[in-house]
């Protein structure tokens, strides 16, 4: 398909990272963009998989002050993303922290755009659009 996403085996795209920090913005919604190019924005709940272990769920739409744990992940490298075809999102970090997105059952639940015009949307009930 894309010489930028390589297929997993496991129903899913890679997609190429080669960050060294990340910026991360809240709004309404949470943005994490790497120094290569690449910005996740979710606009869904989440969990969070801090370097303890502790799986928090962060509601975007929700308190901005209950998001304040995703700013320990700004400067963190990305080190891997997965983008799966039933419309999960996977981003693993430098420091062994992780967020997982479900899909959205009536919302997109998140969407990537990257270099070369790569844009993937994981649209309501479980699939991914991409567009290179």
């Amino acid at each position: 398909m894309s010489r930028l996403l390589r297929r997993l085996h496991v129903a899913g795209w890679e997609i190429p990272i080669a960050d060294t920090g990340t910026r991360v913005v809240i709004d309404y919604g949470v943005s994490v963009a790497t120094t290569d190019g690449y910005t996740f924005r979710i606009e869904q709940p989440f969990v969070l998989t801090n370097v303890e272990g502790n799986e928090l769920l962060l509601v975007p739409e929700g308190d901005p002050l209950r998001l304040c744990p995703v700013l320990a992940l700004a400067r963190t490298s990305v080190t891997s993303a997965r983008a799966f075809d039933d419309g999960r999102l996977e981003l693993d970090f430098a420091d062994g922290s992780t967020i997982r997105v479900p899909c959205g059952e009536n919302y997109e639940a998140w969407e990537a755009a990257g270099p070369g015009g790569l844009n993937i949307v994981a649209v309501p009930g479980g699939e991914l659009c991409v567009w290179q």
